[in-house]
């Protein structure tokens, strides 16, 4: 089994807790790093500068589109960030934990 790490961003702290706590109660990852990130973007030919909030979600990789299509679901952006990075080394109780805190019934 392949973990991944994904990163999400969301326009406030309320918004990323609220989708965070929905990801991990369904099981789709088994936990969300938030924090505070400044963003520079281009969208719809403006360059804007915005304070955001990221997170990074602990999955197994084989759930990321079922991930990616919840967190879809669930945010207010047109175009919400959802990317993911293969995680390839990490420690054995670790990675054991992120496959029995996904595991669904």
């Amino acid at each position: 089994m392949n973990f991944s790490s994904a990163l999400v961003t969301f326009p406030d702290k309320e918004c990323a807790k609220s989708i965070a706590e929905e990801i991990v109660k369904k099981k789709l990852a088994a936990c969300a790093n938030l924090f505070s990130v400044e963003s520079i973007y281009r969208w719809k030919g403006n360059i804007n500068n915005e304070n955001e909030i990221g997170a990074v979600f602990k999955i197994r990789s084989e759930d990321f589109e079922e991930f990616s299509e919840c967190v879809r679901s669930l945010h207010p952006y047109e175009v919400p960030c959802i990317v993911s990075y293969e995680i390839s080394n990490g420690t054995d109780d670790y990675l054991d934990w992120i496959r029995e805190s996904t595991i669904r019934d």
